[in-house]
């Protein structure tokens, strides 16, 4: 069976996901991006939901495809080392400092 490139090469790209694991797209250019696997249990997370309220202010309720999150990929990455710090803090949430340019 003949496979057009465009989609042999989006094939390529998936992201292998576990169970419980969502994808988003992160990154502020168009066109340079990536896409991330995060746990489902980051959606209820005060700093994730913080950074879906501004997705939400900048792409709208209409937004198709993988929710995308207005940050850098560095910003991302730190926001997800914070989100695992404080899973691992017994204290839970209250103890947050804000994020740099998400806060």
């Amino acid at each position: 069976m003949f496979v057009p490139s465009s989609l042999s090469s989006a094939k390529e790209h998936k992201i292998q996901l576990k169970k419980g694991c969502i994808t988003v797209r992160v990154g502020l250019e168009e066109g340079k991006f990536e896409k991330r696997a995060i746990p489902i249990s980051y959606l209820e997370h005060p700093r994730f939901k913080r950074l879906l309220e501004t997705a939400q202010d900048v792409y709208g309720f209409q937004s198709k495809g993988l929710i995308k999150l207005p940050c850098s990929i560095e910003e991302f990455n730190q926001l997800r080392s914070l989100i695992e710090r404080d899973g691992s803090n017994l204290h839970g949430y209250h103890h947050q400092q804000p994020l740099k340019s998400l806060a």
